[in-house]
C-alpha cells in the first residue's frame, strides 16, 4: 500500500534563495497507527505465542530500554535496528570542565537494520485525498 502524502505551503527559510516566499512541499502522513494490542494480535497470529506472551515480552523490552539506554548501551534488535541515546553540547571553552547541564538535545536515535532498509527500494507514494 502506498505511503500517503499531502501538500503543505510555507515560507522559504531564512538564508535560502527564496527567503520569505511561499513554497510548496510534499509531506508524508500516517495512514493508521498500530498500538501494542494490535501488534500483539498480529504477532500471535503468525507464531505459537499467544497475545499475553507477546505483550509480556514488550513490557520487559520497555523496561530494558529504560534501564540500559541511560547507562550508555545501544540496543540492537536483529532485523529491526539499533536504539541508542544521543546528546550534544555547544562549544566548550574548557572541555575538562564539562558539566551535566552542558548537554542538551537528548534523544533516542534509531538506526534501521540493513534488512529493514531494503523496504526503501519498494516504497511508493500516493497523494492523500
Amino acid at each position: 500500500m502506498p505511503v500517503p502524502y499531502i501538500f503543505v505551503t510555507q515560507q522559504a527559510p531564512p538564508g535560502s534563495s527564496r527567503e520569505g516566499e511561499p513554497i510548496t512541499l510534499a509531506r508524508t502522513k500516517v495512514r493508521n497507527r498500530l498500538d501494542t494490542d494490535d501488534l500483539c494480535k498480529m504477532i500471535s497470529a503468525r507464531c505459537t505465542l499467544n497475545g499475553a506472551d507477546v505483550k509480556a515480552v514488550f513490557a520487559i523490552l520497555s523496561e530494558l530500554f529504560s534501564q540500559e539506554l541511560p547507562d550508555g548501551a545501544a540496543l540492537q534488535l536483529d532485523g529491526i535496528g539499533t536504539f541508542s541515546l544521543t546528546a550534544n553540547t555547544g562549544a566548550l571553552a574548557e572541555p575538562e570542565k564539562v558539566r551535566q547541564g552542558d548537554f542538551h538535545n537528548l534523544r533516542i536515535r534509531f538506526s534501521p537494520d540493513r534488512r529493514l532498509k531494503k523496504i526503501y527500494n519498494t516504497v511508493t507514494f500516493q497523494k492523500m485525498r
